[in-house]
């Protein structure tokens, strides 16, 4: 597998591996990060060490929304940490915007959700290891007055009210997903 290390990789692939996540998000880089809704962790198995731990959390605990880093990666491990990146109401959300991107880890692939957050200071731009924080997110009353964006094609699959058969057509439709690497 061929990683690209231009400067126009907004991915962050190696975002779990960085000293300091701050200044990622001051370039507008696509942070790996774990979401939190309420008490609901995404995502929610373990992650694959190709990809890295998520090194940075972004939480929605009643009407506040923070952004985190909690890990710092030093001399060949991520270690503990508790830094607040940002802090804001939920209701500051311009609008969140969703989408998917695909990766090789073994046979047949996995998936990631992409996930941008507006508000009229800032956009974070976020890559989970997971499908469900999408269906999550399409769901969820604390999201219903916030304008999500989601590409056509898969807007049927979120309004399935099951989760897993929601998962399921995201990913029957893996040809109309972009390869993750590079992807803004």
């Amino acid at each position: 597998m061929e990683q690209s290390s231009k400067a126009t990789n907004n991915a962050a692939f190696y975002s779990a591996y960085a000293p300091e996540i701050q200044s990622l998000f001051a370039a507008n880089k696509r942070v790996n990060a774990f979401i939190k809704i309420d008490a609901a962790l995404f995502p929610q198995a373990t992650f694959s060490k190709l990809m890295g731990y998520a090194n940075c959390l972004c939480s929605f605990c009643g009407d506040e929304v923070s952004i985190d880093q909690i890990g710092k990666f030093k001399l060949a491990v991520n270690i503990p940490v508790e830094q607040p990146i940002a802090s804001f109401s939920l209701h500051e959300i311009l609008e969140i915007n969703l989408q998917f991107g695909k990766y090789f880890r073994n046979v047949g692939g996995n998936f990631v959700t992409l996930i941008d957050i507006v508000t009229p200071d800032k956009t974070y731009y976020f890559w989970v290891e997971s499908l469900k924080i999408a269906h999550a997110i399409w769901h969820h009353e604390k999201f219903s007055s916030i304008k999500l964006n989601l590409d056509k094609p898969f807007q049927k699959a979120l309004n399935l009210s099951n989760e897993d058969e929601a998962v399921a057509a995201i990913r029957s439709e893996a040809d109309k997903i972009q390869l993750f690497y590079g992807k803004v």
